[in-house]
This record gives C-alpha cells, structure tokens and sequence, in this order.
C-alpha cells in the first residue's frame, strides 16, 4: 500500500505493537507510548489488513499451541516420527501439506513455490522441507521450491506477517474465551 502519509519502509508485525522500528515516527514522545500513538499504528495496520482483504491475496494459517503440542510430542511416539519437535517446523510442515492439497485439488498442474523470511533457521528449513516431500510423495508433485528472502524487502512477507499476527490475535481470543466456557 503506497500512501506518502504512512510511508514505512516496511511493515512487521511486532514493531506495529511495540510501536518501534519503522513504526516509531508515529510516537508523540520517542522516549515513551501513549494510547494515542497506538490508536494511530493500530489505525496503519487496519488499513494493511483491509488492503489485503481487497486484493488477490490468498492466506492460509495454522496455530500451534505450544502447551498442547509438547504435550503430545511427550505422550506419543508416533508423533514424533512425523512431527519436527520444534512446533515453528512442525507448523511449516502441515501448512505446506495443506497448501500442496488445496492446489492438487484447485490447480491439478500447478505447483507451489514456498516463501519464507531468512533468519538463522534456513538450513533447517531446508532440511525438514526436503524430509517432508518425501514423506508425503502424494502432495511432492505439488510442492515446488522453498526460497527464502528479506521481509524488510519482500511486501508478500510483510502481507503474510500481518495475516499471522491477526491470526495470533484471534487464536489467544478464542483461548480466552474457551478458558471461560
């Protein structure tokens, strides 16, 4: 979303939050956050989302809830046989499963090319990408490469960010709201 007024440089998730990095010019008062300094990064970020929702974006997400997932990774030696047991590649494991299905089930000769931020992860990443397609050949046809690229310099990163972080939201809401059902 280009608009002189907002002009960042990027958008990430938890510096909208915090009201810090790119998001700190919007602070009244550097040295401190004020409920109007949030109200107006928070105002930035429903726009971000009302962009997203308007445009050709599809998102698909998953949550993990670290509690239930040491919980069962404990208790059950299958998991571990086809789980990561860190829940971040677990989470990318099933995402990119999922993915791979809807696209052999929408786009029968299509292939997905999967992207995600660099960060000190990546060989790893790797790895569990290459051991997922071939524990899951079905949906390997469908699943192309995983590249990794800057989300300071990647808008689909910082569209994807932001789609999780409203994710995030919505999923501890409805913890909230179960704890008290």
């Amino acid at each position: 979303m280009n608009d002189p007024e907002i002009n960042l440089s990027y958008f990430r998730a938890t510096d909208c939050a915090s009201v810090s990095g790119p998001f700190l010019k919007f602070r009244a008062n550097p040295e401190r956050i004020c409920d109007e300094d949030y109200q107006k990064v928070f105002a930035i970020r429903d726009r971000f989302l009302e962009s997203i929702r308007k445009g050709d974006l599809i998102g698909c997400a998953i949550s993990v809830l670290v509690e239930d997932y040491n919980e069962v990774m404990a208790t059950h030696q299958m998991a571990k046989k086809y789980f990561d047991q860190d829940p971040l590649f677990a989470a990318y494991q099933m995402i990119m499963v999922e993915t791979a299905r809807k696209v052999s089930e929408q786009i029968p000769d299509a292939v997905v090319a999967y992207v995600y931020d660099e960060n000190d992860k990546k060989s790893k990443a790797e790895a569990v990408y290459a051991d997922l397609k071939e524990k899951n050949p079905s949906y390997a046809k469908y699943m192309g490469s995983l590249t990794h690229m800057d989300d300071r310099r990647t808008p689909a990163l910082q569209a994807a960010d932001l789609m999780a972080s409203e994710l995030s939201c919505r999923q501890r809401q409805l913890c909230v709201l179960l704890k008290h059902t």
